[in-house]
């Protein structure tokens, strides 16, 4: 009875009026579209009474037909204060597209109206480099030529640039433009490019296309010499698609030794294949410094290769490890849609068992005994399986060293590794001779040796030796060089220049000293005296005065007669400049042309030599040849920042250098010659001669 009355009074309360309720008031939406690509869209979703949005894109004639299933099917969120801003790069070049937004109150959910917007990617081509289509593995890009120009186009990884620009500043600046006019694809005609998965630079170096990573997609326009202007190029730096996260995983074991470790791997059913390396803990840290996404590719390694690619259980042997070093088995998993899974398993080896290697040195006689430019040691060793060193300028150790590296490190990652066979004979009782040539006269060197056993254990031992002073070369004929001279080259068109030059044994007792050591006598003036007009160190003034004063060139003595040096001539670097002018730093250069075309070739490390009258009077800097004999090379001052290549030729000889001996400073002035010791070894501590030599240059150039 109670229940039929409750019955009664709800059916009446519901018609009191006569009237049905009216339906919820649906949420409104409005979407703009802030901005469009072939390959991105971002637009900006609004919506005063609708809490979160939806929304789905589609190829143009697939659709949907309610709200409700863009929420069903589509990416969705909350909205911050009303409005959500969405960039999707779901797109593709010259496609058509269909753009579904919805959004929706909740509790209860109320849907607003759908809104659909068609979509086109058909844009024209407005700059020189163009996304198409970005993907987990690919990058699909458009190079547009200009009519009549040529151009160059590269994808690199923006980690990779950033490394390679970093290692080479020290020699100078490395820019986008400079990189794709190194490493770049030269084209004359427009068109589309795809890198899927692996691509090559000009110069066949691999490009590894990883998900999930920043790449830069450059472009630049050449000049008739082949140079990118930086107002000339075009960089896009972008994303890849990011990778789903797999939802499987491993079960993974690792047994060691001291010197290997043996991984079981046993995937989820879901991993359809994975990649595993191991490294050590340390060098897996250091490439984390990048960030997640290097340590994946790090990992996945070159897709060309499939030498660490897994499916289903695995066993994996390391061998080569090192004892009591903490290693890191890296894996990177995929699924069938590929998504990734990425697992880090750490694992330590055990310590070391056999006896630790040991090493005795004996610096030994050299077999063409040099003791200013070569040294050899007698190295003994026992219990070594491998030996790495060399000799190194002590200096350039105790720079490492106190910068906190340690002895080891250095010597095995700038040393030589010792042959099997030079292996064995160190470890017989008569040991292994190694000998170097090529040092610098009074120079402090380290002879530094690691040797290591069976199980990776090593052992560091060096000694130090300083070589002897140069012996004097030259002579008579260096005594009595020292005077004034006038010039004589040709230009570019074939005609005479003349310009006057002093040689001298230094610009001041400071530089005598320098340049005696060195063998060297300094020729003061180079080119026009009216276009680089000499400065001496004391009117140029300043710390650097003895460096920088001009222009000034060397002729130095060898055991094989007198030569001019370029600027870094055995040297990995401007060892030397001959002035500056106009705030460029000159240098001596050697400059030419191919014997069999018109190709112009240039180098910093070569050597002109020195041919010199029975009478002195006239000296002849003779033409360079490379290596190949197919260029011929001329002393030219250029302005340069590094050995590579010079920035301005400040003045170019295309022809042999002949020095005339003026008649006021003739050779036949001299009344005695001057008396050169033909040791191996000088006392420099007697500066009487120097002096005397030094008071005859300044009579001489007066």
């Amino acid at each position: 009875m109670l229940a039929m009355m409750l019955g009664l009074f709800a059916l009446a309360s519901c018609s009191d009026d006569g009237t049905t309720p009216p339906p919820p008031e649906k949420p409104d939406v409005n979407v703009s579209i802030d901005n469009l690509s072939r390959t991105e869209l971002t637009f900006t979703v609004s919506s005063q009474t609708g809490s979160d949005y939806a929304y789905a894109i589609l190829p143009k004639g697939a659709f949907y037909t309610t709200a409700e299933a863009v929420f069903r099917h589509g990416e969705f969120a909350m909205m911050s204060q009303g409005t959500a801003t969405i960039n999707n790069l779901d797109f593709e070049g010259g496609k058509e597209y269909t753009l579904f937004v919805a959004t929706r109150k909740i509790n209860p959910y109320v849907y607003s109206e759908l809104y659909t917007k068609e979509i086109s990617t058909n844009l024209p081509y407005t700059e020189m480099m163009t996304l198409e289509k970005v993907g987990l593995t690919s990058i699909t890009y458009h190079v547009e030529v200009p009519e009549g120009k040529e151009m160059k186009h590269i994808i690199v990884k923006k980690d990779d640039y950033e490394a390679i620009k970093n290692i080479l500043a020290m020699y100078g600046e490395v820019s986008h433009a400079t990189y794709v006019e190194t490493f770049g694809h030269k084209i004359s005609e427009s068109g589309t490019f795809t890198i899927d998965k692996y691509g090559e630079t000009a110069y066949s170096d691999g490009i590894h296309i990883h998900s999930g990573t920043t790449y830069l997609a450059i472009a630049g326009i050449t000049d008739e010499n082949g140079k990118i202007a930086e107002e000339n190029c075009q960089t896009i730096e972008f994303d890849t698609r990011h990778a789903g996260e797999c939802p499987y995983d491993f079960n993974i074991s690792v047994e060691t030794t001291s010197i290997s470790a043996l991984a079981n791997i046993v995937p989820d059913a879901g991993i359809d294949k994975y990649r595993a390396i191991v490294l050590t803990r340390e060098d897996m840290d250091y490439i984390g410094t990048e960030g997640e996404a290097s340590i994946r590719s790090a990992i996945i390694g070159p897709w060309a290769s499939t030498d660490n690619e897994y499916s289903g259980p695995a066993e994996i042997t390391a061998t080569g490890l090192r004892p009591d070093t903490e290693y890191v088995l890296g894996i990177v998993g995929f699924d069938a849609n590929l998504n990734e899974k990425v697992k880090l398993a750490y694992f330590t080896t055990g310590s070391p068992t056999s006896p630790v290697p040991t090493m005795t040195m004996e610096m030994v006689e050299h077999t063409s005994p040099a003791p200013w430019r070569n040294a050899a040691v007698n190295l003994k060793a026992q219990h070594a399986v491998s030996i790495t060193g060399g000799f190194f300028l002590k200096h350039q150790v105790d720079d490492l060293l106190a910068k906190g590296s340690n002895l080891t490190s250095i010597v095995q990652n700038n040393g030589q590794p010792c042959s099997a066979e030079e292996v064995q004979q160190a470890l017989s009782p008569e040991g292994l001779i190694l000998q170097v040539d090529g040092l610098t006269p009074e120079t402090e060197m380290m002879f530094a040796m690691v040797a290591v056993n069976e199980e990776y254990v090593s052992a560091t031992e060096y000694i130090t030796f300083t070589t002897a002073a140069l012996p004097q070369f030259g002579g008579d004929v260096r005594a009595n060089m020292p005077g004034k001279y006038i010039a004589s080259t040709t230009d570019a068109t074939g005609a005479t220049v003349t310009f006057p030059v002093t040689i001298a044994t230094g610009a001041n007792d400071a530089t005598t000293e320098t340049y005696s050591k060195q063998n060297r006598l300094v020729c003061l003036g180079f080119g026009p005296a009216d276009t680089f007009p000499y400065t001496s160190p004391e009117a140029l003034g300043g710390t650097d005065a003895d460096l920088n004063y001009g222009p000034k060139w060397f002729i130095e003595f060898t055991d094989n007669g007198p030569i001019v040096p370029t600027t870094a001539y055995g040297k990995d670097d401007l060892d030397w400049n001959m002035g500056i002018f106009d705030g460029k730093t000159a240098y001596m250069w050697a400059y030419g042309k191919r014997t069999t075309s018109d190709r112009e070739t240039d180098s910093a490390s070569m050597a002109f030599e020195v041919e010199v009258s029975d009478d002195g009077n006239t000296i002849t800097v003779k033409s360079a040849t490379n290596s190949f004999g197919n260029a011929i090379y001329y002393p030219t001052m250029a302005a340069a920042t590094s050995t590579w290549s010079t920035d301005e030729l400040l003045f170019r000889c295309y022809s042999e250098i002949v020095l005339t001996r003026q008649p006021d400073n003739s050779a036949r002035a001299f009344s005695g010659k001057f008396a050169m010791p033909r040791a191996y070894t000088v006392d420099l501590s007697r500066p009487k001669e120097k002096s005397a030599r030094q008071i005859m240059c300044e009579r001489l150039s007066k």
